[in-house]
């Protein structure tokens, strides 16, 4: 599963770049600044907050994978 889920985030890394390449001169810096920060932001606050939610059931006998799973989507995004 680990070697999935780094296969994973190279190519979700690598979409990324190759999207951020062809988009480099055709969109205005300060207007991509901001986006890419705001974004970034959220991602960040979702996977925290997320993997906060996780961490309290951790202990438990049933831990909430769902949270678990929609955290490490945010980690994803945040990273690419």
């Amino acid at each position: 599963m680990q070697f999935v889920l780094n296969l994973a985030i190279s190519i979700v890394s690598a979409s990324g770049a190759y999207t951020g390449v062809f988009l480099t001169d055709k969109m205005p810096r300060r207007k991509v600044l901001w986006m890419g920060t705001l974004g970034c932001a959220l991602m960040l606050a979702g996977n925290g907050g997320l993997s906060s939610e996780f961490g309290k059931t951790v202990g438990s006998d049933h831990p909430n994978l769902a949270v678990a799973k929609a955290s490490v989507f945010f980690y994803f995004m945040f990273v690419s």
